[in-house]
């Protein structure tokens, strides 16, 4: 008779597992022979093991799964933000072609412009003469030609005039500038007396 070294109750000479508590005895040399030898665990104790692995696994898997649609959304989330500003940013302006700015020859403070609408959208005009800034935005909703003509008593005659048409062409936004000196000669007189 043997020992149990778990419960301390008497176990027959030919078993190797405890009747009362179910535990592997140890011999004196351990499982292979030699003294102080790990004991073997029971089958149902490596189940239970391999079990909490596997389910460990799976909540390891869902955790990444999680994680990567997060990130999808994010992405998809961010791209989608950054469509919309480059539709406000560039697609919302007209594509044209053949933009041609002058400067009026009677009268200098006046700019006529003109263009082929390609395709519809807006168009932003900007006209600078030394410190006055003007800006106007037009939107043209067919494919069309335009002429137009911009004049203003704002002018700074010493500094100059200097007219920005912005557009895009493709995907890319475009400016077309021009700039037209003036000289006080240049100017008309005014009829006040």
């Amino acid at each position: 008779m043997k020992d149990c070294r778990h419960c301390g109750s008497q176990v027959a000479e030919g078993e190797d597992v405890c009747a009362e508590c179910r535990k592997v005895l140890i011999s004196a040399f351990g499982p292979q022979g030699c003294a102080g030898g790990p004991a073997p665990m029971p089958a149902q104790i490596l189940r239970l093991r391999v079990e909490q692995t596997h389910a460990q696994k799976k909540r390891n898997s869902r955790g990444i799964l999680r994680l990567a649609v997060v990130c999808a959304g994010t992405v998809v989330s961010v791209l989608a933000v950054l469509g919309l500003l480059y539709h406000a940013a560039v697609l919302s302006y007209a594509e044209l072609e053949t933009v041609v700015i002058q400067q009026s020859p009677d009268d200098p403070s006046s700019i006529s412009w003109s263009f082929k609408i390609r395709t519809p959208g807006k168009v932003r005009y900007v006209r600078r003469s030394g410190r006055h800034h003007s800006e106007k935005v037009d939107r043209f909703l067919t494919r069309a030609e335009a002429r137009m003509t911009w004049r203003t008593e704002r002018t700074d005659l010493a500094s100059g005039l200097e007219f920005t048409v912005r557009h895009r062409r493709g995907y890319l936004p475009v400016e077309v500038q021009k700039r037209f000196v003036t000289r006080p000669s240049d100017t008309p007189a005014t009829g006040k007396t």
